[in-house]
Order: structure tokens, then C-alpha cells, then sequence
């Protein structure tokens, strides 16, 4: 069969070139994603030809007229089929002399008619190697491509695609068709000023098609199509996508490994949202991932994938330090065991489709390592389902108080008198495993269970809040870090027998698959698979599973676990002997070493709170110039942190709250939120605030107290004296107010009762519209000193109904001389009832959006309400 002139496209389509010798450059070597492509237009002659070799004279390819009525052609006579698939073969022995064609598989997309220009092109999908590098013979390459020939230049419409396998004696092409390659794919850099709107997409394209091998330089340059790099692009994704996945899917898990304790100690920042991204896309990243490695059938021959596949689903199993981002993901574990098995099978699927014929040795690695994903895979989900609270509960009831009261004495000593003086890390180190003894308060009062604590806690809060209160708000802290662990980490499966079993055989299963890949695994697969992609994800394995077990032996946890076995084998190698104290004296070293370099800061190590709380102002608000972005992201203030004066008010008012039942037996605030503090003043100082000022609903009494509040200390700013007391309750009184208007604007689910956010809304906007009419008037009391408060205050504006019923109350408080104080105790009123009727869930929810605080206050109260009820059944000894 004759065959016409061919012509290999050029990539970039020049106006002038510049010439030099074939022989100076190096051959062209065929690689994965490499293209050959040929035109051809097909006439009458090469039809009648190949009709009389083949005997196929069927009438459509000869006769308009039938091809027309009969075929359904409306443009007559079609080529034959095979003559135009005859290219493929035709091309890749023309660039690999001594090639020999072994399958093709066609499937005919669209008619070529007599006289159409077709372009075809040939794709390297695949590459082996058949023949060991010490045998005798030749190595030679069993090569897959794609084969497609297009309607179009641009490569749009397809008339014919399938795939090819040949057998090549070489991977370089043949002399006279890289000569004409370079003649024509040359990439021509203009001299120009001024380059053409596609030209640094055009040259960003050369690091990624191969055939650029050489730079020359011209006057002129066509820019090439959209449509042209389109394909390109989408040629290199078909060539490189698992690599893309696999290599994605790892960086996702290294994210979440070192930025996993944002979620616990940093409310908002870029790092937050680059963790919330990577949580979101690491599933999905793994499961389309091992999909493209089931479904794709260009790497049928790539026993490499049989080991990628395992590696996915550890990703799948994610990491110790985050199982859950959100509480409601805890409550889908059902839809996380569905995915456990469809993605089990799946990568199991993937592995069975190209293991064979690779070998027992390297199939035991594959085997090892799908093994230790399953089981960590298992463990994730199990994890979910712990974490829900029925599950909680059970586990509270089902614990073994006689055997946890035994860890008491392994507690090592009691706060020094003249306290830690500056040695931070002793202080939490001896105040954490005391929180992990007396958890099962925290714990109950999460899950409602009705649970006694036991002689030996209530031994503890009782000591600590006799002699040492500071400690005790440092103790709930890291109970509550504690408890979330629970609900976000893999912290209840992971700190038993199996969960350290796991750990320790990870490792082990890691270096047993590197060693194994390492003999008898790199032989006939791309340096890149080896080097880049299969070595990275073995490498960074190892390192992480070391990680989980080096963290989870020296964790607080492991304590408590070993308090609560009854493996007396284990108890006393651990804690009679102190082998573990020991260990845990190491790791505090290292911990003292980050807080004298500094880089504590940066690890994160404490178990600690940020020990901040939310602000918003509403009055700010409304006088903010907020930009765009501000407009996007909401207005914003930043975090304080929780003054020791509040934190002291709180426990007071709390004590005498307990003191005179105004909570009751189940640790419930009988009143009225606000009515306790109001009426206390009423009876001790004669001061009479009418009740209505409390509001209808908690809402309603917030947005009151804030809006008087804020007139109240405008107003007597210049009254109080100059005293440091006086300003520091001043800024506990501003930052209270601030964060329980907080609560009600960005986190109104922690707050008990019917929303009024109507009213919240009615006073903003009349604040708003006082607020430019001042500024829009030149109002001579609208100075840079003065706020909207005391401009509200001093002017005499004909005031909305709703406006002047929130002016009377800050009028009355600024009539009394004792206000500041009385505010204090309402605003501490506001809180302390907050937090104990706020929902459980929202507690759980909310952990670190900056409310923290008010779940704290909600743990102090139930612990020393715990030590009041309790004082009787566990009295203290002699």
C-alpha cells in the first residue's frame, strides 16, 4: 500500500527557524507521554487500492449512492475503517524500525470521507522493560499507547481511539524521523519588547512536552490555540494523574499531621483554614485516587500501583492527632464503616488486577502494608463511633473506680508551698495527670451521667480548691483538652492494647515493605515512580507511624491506661518500677528545652487553652469603618485574654451560689439569669433596679446590659478615680460585656432560651442611623475623644421607643454611686447562668470558637459543686 508524504505536527507553529545539525543534538527518547502524530488525506485511489488487497468492497466505501440510502452517509463514500487505523501501526514503525505491532483494540467514533484530512497520533501510556540487566540478551520494551486520529488539527473531534501494545527493540527514534522533528519542533523565542498575550503559557508549556528539546530565537512567532494547550494539559494529566493523586493525597496527611493542634489551641488564622482544606479534600483526594487506580486502564502493566494502593488507604485512616473536625462527623461512623468497606475492596481489587506476575516477595510487601492501612482504617471508624456520648456514657458507667483509685499512688507529690515559680512545664505536668485522674468528672457532666466520682477525686478537687484554686482552673483546662481528645482525636482506640499493637507493628510492616521494594521491587518502572513517588511514600510513613508510637508511649494517656489494666505484669513494670515516669522525665526535658528556646510557641506542646475569650461590641460596630474584606468576612474584634479577676469573681459567686442553693441537687441555677445579683444588692445595699431590665428572654437582657454598660463606662470614665483597681475592673466589666455580646452575635447556639435576634437587629440599625446623623451634623459633642456612648448620652435626640428604654437603665446606674461593682456581679450572673444552661452538645461543638470560657465556667461549677454534695459521703480524713 502506498502511503503519502508524513508530517509529525510541529508544538509550536513557526513563521521562521533556525537550523542546526542532527548530529550535535542528542536522540530523542521515547517516554510516558510522549505523542507522535501524522496527517493524512485519504483519496480515491488509496481506497481502490486497498479494497482489492483486503477483498473488502463493500458498497458505502465505493458507491455514494448506497452510502447514502443504505449506510446513512449524507456526504456519500467513507473511508474504510482500518485503512484509516492503518496510520497507528504505520507511525510507530516508522519512528522504531524492527517494531513489532502486538494488539489494537479500535473503536470507531466518527466517519472520515473521501478527501478528509485525519490526524493521528500515538501516546506512550506505559513502558517495560522485558529482559534482565545481566542476561545476554538485548533488552527489549513492551510499549502502550494510545491511539487516536482526529477529525481536526486542534484535536477535538474524534473519529477513531482505542489502544495499542508493541514491542520495540529501542526507545529512541529513528534518525530520520528525529531529524524531522527537530527541523519542526523547535521553540522559537521572539526578540520582541513586546511578547504576545499566550506566550508565557506557550513557554510554561515546553517543561512539560517533551519534544522541546531545543531553544532558538526569531523575529515572529505564532501563538498557539487555546484548544491546542488544552490538550496538551489534558495529555499530561492522562500521563501523570496517579503520580499528581498519590503525591497530593500524602501532602494533605503531612498537613494535618503538623497542623492538627490548630483545631485545639487557635480560634481563627490562615493555618486553620489551610487545615480545614486539607481535612475536607484528604478523603476525597484517597478515594478518587484509588478509583483512577481500579478504573483506569492505562496502568494495567504498572505493578507499581499494586503498591500505591495500600498507601492510599493508610490516608484513608488518617491521622491520630484529628479523626473528626466537626461534631456532627462523629454521629456519620455508619457512613465511615460503608466507605471502610467499598474502599477496602476497591484498593483490594487494585492490588489482586496487578500483582500478578510480580513476584511472592514484593507481593508480601504490597500484602504487609495493606494490612496495617485496614487495621488503622478499622480504628478510625471505631473512633467515630466512641466518640458519640451514648457511648461516652457507657464507658463512665462501666469504669472500674476501686482499680482507678489505685493511681493515686503513683501521683507524684503535691504543689510546693512558694508554688512552681516560673517552671511552667512542672506545673502542667503535675496537674495533668491529676486531670486524668479525676476525668470521670468532666466526662460525666459532657454526657449527663448521674455517676458518683469517686473518694479519691472529690480527695483532689478538694484539696486543690482549699489550698490552691489557681491550680483548679489550670485543671479543668486539661480536662477539657482531655475531653477533646475524645471527640476529635483517635485518643479512645488509640490508648488501648490494640491501639498500641498497631503502633507498634506499623513501623515494623513500613521497613519490612521498603526493604522488600528495595530488592526486588525497582526493576522495569520509571525513575520518577521509584525515586520521587514510591521511596516519599515509604519514607514518609515510617516517620509518621514512628511518630504515633513514640507519642502515644510517652502521652499522658498511656498513664491512665495503665492505672486502669489488669495486667499486673504491666502495672508493675511500668509503674512500680518507673520505667514509665522515667520516660516521661525525658520528654519533659525536651519540653523545657522548647519553653528556654522559645519554640514552644511554634509546637504547641501545652495542653493548656489559649486562655482568651471572644469581643464584640455593638456600639464599635456601628461606628466601624469596615472594608471590603470586612464586608466579606464580618466585622471583628480581637480576643483578650481572661483576666484573673473574673476568673476569681466567678468561683466566689459560685461558692455562695452552692452555699445558698441557688443551685440545685442537679447542679441546675434555680433563678432568673441577672435576678440573684439584683436582688443581693436590693437586700445588702438598698439599691432597687427594676427586673424588667433582665429581659423576657437572655437575648433581650444581653443586648439591655451591653448597650447600658458601655453608656455607663463612657459616662463614668472621668468619675472614677485614678486607681488601678478601679481600671481593672473596669476592663473585666468591658470585656465581659464584649463577650457575652459575643456570644449572642457569633455564637448564639451556646446561649440557653428563645432568640431575639429581632430586637438585636432594630437597635443596631438605630445605633447606625444616630451615629451618621452625629456625623453628618458636625455635632459639636461628636468629637475625636467621644464615643457613640457618650454622644447618645449627652445629646437630647428624640430617641426610638426601643432606644429610650435602654438610655433608662444606664441613666439609673450612673445615678448610683456603688454601680461599677453591681455591674461587675450582674454581668458574672449573665455568664454563670449561661454556661449552666447551655446544651451539652453545644459545649462539645463549640470548643475552641472562641466561647471556650464559658464551658470552663460550666466545668468549674459542676467540680465544686461535686465537692459540695460530696463532702458528707467522702469526708476528709484525720
Amino acid at each position: 500500500m502506498r502511503l503519502r508524504g508524513r508530517a509529525i505536527f510541529p508544538l509550536v507553529r513557526t513563521t521562521a527557524t533556525t537550523t542546526t545539525s542532527a548530529a550535535s543534538s542528542p536522540p530523542a527518547v521515547l517516554s510516558v507521554g510522549h505523542a507522535l502524530r501524522e496527517r493524512r488525506r485519504f483519496t480515491e485511489d488509496d481506497m481502490a487500492a486497498y479494497a482489492a488487497v483486503s477483498g473488502d468492497r463493500n458498497p458505502v466505501h465505493l458507491d455514494d449512492a448506497v452510502a447514502r440510502e443504505l449506510g446513512g452517509f449524507q456526504r456519500g463514500r467513507v473511508v474504510h475503517g482500518m485503512l484509516v487505523a492503518s496510520l497507528f501501526p504505520s507511525l510507530i514503525a516508522a519512528s522504531f524500525p524492527g517494531a513489532v505491532y502486538a494488539s489494537q483494540t479500535l473503536k470507531f467514533a466518527a466517519p472520515v470521507y473521501v478527501g478528509d484530512e485525519v490526524f493521528a497520533r500515538v501516546q506512550a501510556l506505559n513502558i517495560r522493560t522485558t529482559g534482565a540487566a545481566n542476561s545476554s540478551t538485548a533488552s527489549r520494551y513492551i510499549v502502550k499507547f494510545a491511539t487516536k486520529c482526529f477529525m481536526d488539527e486542534e484535536e477535538g473531534s474524534v473519529a477513531i481511539e482505542g489502544e495499542a501494545m508493541a514491542v520495540l527493540p529501542t526507545l529512541e527514534l529513528s534518525s530520520q524521523s528525529t531529524s524531522k522533528q527537530r527541523s519542526k519542533n523547535r521553540l522559537i523565542i521572539t526578540s520582541s519588547a513586546h511578547m504576545p498575550p499566550g506566550y508565557f503559557l506557550t513557554t510554561i508549556c515546553k517543561y512539560w512536552i517533551p519534544c522541546y528539546s531545543d531553544i532558538g530565537f526569531s523575529t515572529n512567532l505564532e501563538v498557539l490555540e487555546p484548544r491546542v494547550i488544552a490538550g496538551w494539559l489534558l495529555d499530561f494529566w492522562n500521563g501523570w494523574a496517579t503520580e499528581i493523586l498519590v503525591i497530593l493525597s500524602l501532602t494533605q496527611q503531612v498537613i494535618l499531621l503538623f497542623f492538627s493542634g490548630i483545631r485545639q489551641h487557635q480560634g481563627h488564622s490562615p493555618k486553620r483554614l489551610l487545615l480545614w482544606l486539607a481535612y475536607q479534600l484528604a478523603d476525597n483526594t484517597a478515594i478518587y485516587a484509588l478509583g483512577n487506580l481500579s478504573l483506569s486502564s492505562t496502568l494495567r502493566q504498572h505493578q507499581l500501583v499494586a503498591f500505591w494502593a495500600p498507601f492510599l488507604l493508610l490516608h484513608l485512616a488518617g491521622s491520630n492527632n484529628i479523626t473528626a473536625y466537626s461534631l456532627e462527623d462523629n454521629k456519620l461512623w455508619k457512613r465511615h464503616l460503608l466507605t471502610l468497606m467499598v474502599q477496602v475492596l476497591g484498593a483490594g481489587y487494585v492490588i489482586y488486577k496487578h500483582i500478578a506476575g510480580s513476584g511472592i516477595l514484593f507481593s508480601l510487601g504490597a500484602t504487609l502494608m495493606t494490612t496495617v492501612a485496614v487495621a488503622k482504617f478499622c480504628e478510625k471508624t471505631w473512633a467515630l463511633r466512641c466518640a458519640n456520648f451514648s457511648i461516652i456514657r457507657e464507658s463512665v458507667e462501666a469504669e472500674d473506680m476501686e482499680q482507678l483509685g489505685k493511681c493515686d499512688l503513683y501521683l507524684e507529690g503535691k504543689p510546693p508551698r512558694g508554688g512552681f515559680k516560673g517552671k511552667v512545664v512542672d506545673k502542667e505536668e503535675l496537674l495533668m495527670l491529676r486531670a486524668h485522674a479525676v476525668f470521670r468528672v468532666c466526662k460525666s457532666a459532657m454526657v449527663d451521667s448521674s455517676e458518683n466520682p469517686g473518694s479519691y477525686i472529690v480527695g483532689i478537687l478538694r484539696y486543690l480548691k482549699e489550698n490552691e484554686m489557681g491550680y483548679m482552673w489550670t485543671l479543668v483546662e486539661m480536662e477539657l483538652s482531655l475531653m477533646y481528645d475524645i471527640l476529635y482525636t483517635k485518643a479512645p482506640v488509640l490508648h488501648i492494647l490494640p491501639g498500641y499493637c498497631i503502633r507498634v507493628v506499623s513501623p515494623l510492616a513500613v521497613v519490612a515493605s521498603l526493604l522488600l521494594f528495595q530488592f526486588y521491587g525497582r526493576e522495569g518502572n520509571r525513575i520518577a515512580d521509584v525515586a520521587i513517588i514510591t521511596y516519599a511514600l515509604l519514607g514518609s510513613a515510617f516517620l509518621m507511624e514512628m511518630t504515633s508510637l513514640l507519642s502515644a508511649f510517652w502521652s499522658t494517656w498511656t498513664f491512665s491506661f495503665i492505672c486502669a489494666t489488669r495486667w499486673s505484669g504491666l502495672w508493675h513494670s511500668a509503674l512500680c518500677l518507673d520505667r514509665w515516669h522515667r520516660l516521661r522525665r525525658m520528654v519533659l526535658s525536651l519540653r523545657r528545652l522548647a519553653h528556654s528556646t522559645r519554640i514552644a510557641g511554634f509546637l504547641r506542646p501545652s495542653r493548656r487553652w489559649s486562655g482568651t475569650m471572644g469581643q464584640y461590641n455593638m456600639l464599635q460596630m456601628c461606628t466601624a469603618k469596615r472594608g471590603w474584606l470586612a464586608g466579606i468576612l464580618g466585622y471583628s474584634m480581637p480576643a483578650v485574654g481572661v483576666p484573673d479577676g473574673l476568673k476569681d469573681l466567678v468561683v466566689t459567686y459560685v461558692q455562695y451560689m452552692i452555699k445558698s442553693e441557688y443551685i440545685n441537687t442537679l447542679g441546675m441555677v434555680r433563678e432568673k439569669w441577672g435576678t440573684e445579683a439584683l436582688g443581693r444588692w436590693k437586700e445588702h445595699s438598698g439599691i432597687t433596679i427594676d427586673n424588667k431590665f433582665v429581659g423576657a428572654e437572655l437575648h433581650e437582657g444581653i443586648v439591655i446590659w451591653h448597650f447600658a454598660t458601655d453608656i455607663f463606662l463612657a459616662e463614668r470614665q472621668t468619675k472614677i478615680k485614678d486607681e488601678d483597681k478601679q481600671h481593672r475592673i473596669v476592663e473585666e466589666v468591658q470585656a465581659l460585656s464584649n463577650y457575652m455580646m459575643f456570644l449572642l452575635f457569633k455564637q448564639p447556639d451556646m446561649l440557653p432560651g428563645l432568640a431575639q435576634n429581632k430586637l438585636y437587629q432594630w437597635t443596631k440599625r438605630s445605633l447606625a442611623t444616630q451615629w451618621m446623623d452625629i456625623i453628618s451634623n458636625n455635632d459639636p459633642v461628636s468629637g475625636s475623644d467621644l464615643n457613640l456612648a457618650s454622644a447618645l448620652y449627652q445629646r437630647k435626640l428624640t430617641r426610638p421607643r426601643v432606644q429610650n428604654f435602654l438610655l433608662s437603665l444606664a441613666e439609673e446606674l450612673i445615678d448610683i454611686n456603688n454601680a461599677l461593682q453591681l455591674v461587675y456581679e450582674v454581668w458574672a450572673d449573665f455568664l454563670i447562668y449561661t454556661a449552666n444552661r447551655c446544651s451539652r452538645e453545644s459545649h462539645a461543638k463549640k470548643l475552641n470558637s472562641g466561647s471556650e470560657f464559658t464551658t470552663l465556667v460550666w466545668l468549674m461549677t459542676d467540680h465544686l459543686q461535686q465537692v459540695a454534695d460530696n463532702n458528707l459521703i467522702y469526708a476528709p480524713s484525720e
